[in-house]
């Protein structure tokens, strides 16, 4: 009889929101323990490590599990950890000396009882200063912050779901409010006074921020803070709502020094989506309470014709952030929505100017890759007879050709593919033959239409070759890189492309960051052959 599978074990490979849930309902209630062993002496910690789980493995490290604890074999989680949970455990145990080890780990669990435990309700007086933030995003003792921002962000999606976190209808008094983003010690505070209830002395003081890390200030709940939505302020409106309607008003009055200038917006796509909203406009919003917020993005309804205005759903705590940051923009008139990009994001920053170093090195990885295993066989065969080629609309170039502009080079590509030392043309001959069978054959092949097009247009075609020399499986490889730089939404290409040896498990930025390498090479090239036309009856069917 096979042994049955421990279902903890089982929610530990999966990273889904509610595979967490599940395993710290099921570890607070005591149905598991989070050392219970498997088969073979595995933990639930060992194949949360193997799996490359880091939020799994934090979860279970706060309920007690040992990275140190070895399965029958010997062997701990910390070492069958792999990608971000083994640069996770370096972080923890091996880049800081032995004196401050214990630190580190301290700051780690109360880094980890932040994270997962729930809010507790303050009976106590708090004073101004604390000795730590009771913020979603405290700020730890010691000399550095072993946590990355992908784990800040995890931590910040965890903390969001527990049962604890503020639901926006109870209110405390005295809070004070800071932008999300902020370390603590920058932080500034300010007590919401009516100024109807405010004695002749008394000021609304922001305390300045300090350098001393230790010293941070009590935060309000991000969302949902309850507030009167009467713009007028008397003696029986909210205290917060009078607040509030005022720094709107001021928003709206001052809104000129806060709107982007022109020459921002026509910046390019990659650029805009690095623009940042203003602190002061971000403080307000997030202050508001449901209603009012609806009320505010409904005022400017007007703007909807424009591509601004936005349709209110409901407002719960996972979309209210979406609409702060709506109104927000809309306050500080900046673009609304990101552009959405033509090419692949590393493509469009090598266009703006901002190369890659990582493309050469990725290169030089593919040419040892495939030299290494030079015997193996492959797609194709071994031998060095495959180039890649670059079909170009010669309309979008614009002559001499050595002046042509990365921008122009890359929306002229209309298909990308790879091609044989024995049929160097082979894609223009069966232009040829495609023509002489109507449009029923050319329908079927944009690639082959757009070839036609060109030629009864009284153009003709550029076969930019580069890349020779190469085994199949590397041209293959180019060709894909290339083709996902520029996207197949771009090209003529029926499907993208396939890769071989390393390449196959290079991430999207990776292979995107190298087909940007190849385009750019390519590039190089056109400059020096020039914008060479090939027409219709320089084709000879072989």
């Amino acid at each position: 009889m096979e042994p049955k599978t421990n279902v903890l074990h089982l929610l530990a490979a999966s990273n889904s929101p509610t595979a967490l849930d599940a395993v710290q309902n099921l570890l607070k209630t005591g149905l598991k323990h989070v050392n219970e062993r498997e088969e073979e002496g595995l933990t639930a910690l060992h194949v949360a490590a193997a799996w490359d789980n880091l939020a799994m493995c934090q979860l279970l490290m706060y309920f007690g599990a040992d990275p140190f604890q070895k399965d029958d074999n010997g062997r701990t989680a910390k070492d069958m950890a792999k990608g971000s949970v083994k640069k996770f455990f370096e972080r923890l145990y091996e880049t800081e000396p032995p004196e401050q080890s214990c630190s580190i780990q301290q700051s780690f669990l109360r880094a980890l009882n932040g994270l997962f435990s729930c809010a507790r309700k303050r009976t106590k007086k708090t004073s101004l200063r604390v000795n730590r933030s009771h913020s979603w995003s405290p700020s730890y003792d010691g000399t550095r912050n072993f946590l990355s921002e992908e784990e800040r962000r995890l931590r910040w999606a965890f903390r969001k779901n527990q049962p604890g976190f503020p639901s926006g209808k109870t209110r405390r008094k005295k809070q004070f409010f800071a932008p999300v983003g902020e370390k603590s010690s920058e932080r500034t505070s300010a007590r919401t006074i009516c100024p109807s209830e405010k004695s002749p002395s008394s000021t609304i003081k922001s305390p300045k921020p300090e350098n001393d890390d230790n010293t941070t200030y009590l935060t309000a709940p991000e969302y949902n803070i309850k507030g009167d939505n009467d713009l007028s302020c008397n003696r029986n409106s909210n205290n917060t709502s009078c607040i509030l309607s005022q720094e709107m008003a001021s928003l709206k009055l001052g809104l000129t020094s806060l709107q982007v200038k022109d020459e921002e917006i026509k910046k390019s796509p990659v650029e805009i989506s690095s623009i940042k909203i203003p602190k002061e406009i971000l403080t307000v919003v997030r202050q508001l309470s449901d209603e009012r917020l609806k009320q505010e993005l409904a005022k400017r309804q007007d703007m909807k014709e424009a591509g601004l205005g936005e349709c209110i759903g409901p407002l719960l705590v996972s979309t209210r952030p979406a609409y702060e940051l709506k109104l927000a923009r809309l306050i500080a008139d900046l673009p609304f929505t990101v552009p959405k990009l033509k090419y692949s994001w590393a493509l469009e920053r090598w266009i703006a100017g901002h190369s890659f170093a990582e493309g050469s090195k990725l290169d030089q990885i593919l040419i040892s890759n495939f030299a290494e295993f030079s015997d193996e066989q492959w797609r194709g065969g071994n031998r060095p007879t495959s180039f890649c080629y670059i079909l170009i609309d010669p309309s979008f170039i614009n002559l001499p050709s050595n002046t042509c502009t990365m921008q122009q080079f890359v929306d002229s590509i209309f298909y990308i593919g790879k091609g044989k030392r024995s049929r160097p043309f082979q894609h223009l001959v069966d232009a040829v033959r495609a023509k002489d069978f109507g449009n029923s054959v050319l329908s079927k092949s944009k690639k082959l239409q757009r070839i036609v097009d060109l030629w009864n247009g009284g153009r003709g075609v550029v076969s930019l070759h580069v890349f020779q020399n190469i085994i199949p499986t590397e041209a293959f490889t180019r060709e894909a890189a290339m083709i996902d730089a520029i996207g197949l939404q771009n090209l003529t290409n029926v499907k993208r492309g396939d890769y071989y040896g390393l390449a196959k498990n290079w991430t999207t930025k990776e292979k995107t960051v190298y087909g940007s390498h190849l385009l750019f090479n390519a590039l190089s090239i056109f400059h020096v052959e020039g914008c060479r036309e090939i027409y219709e009856d320089d084709i000879q069917e072989r």
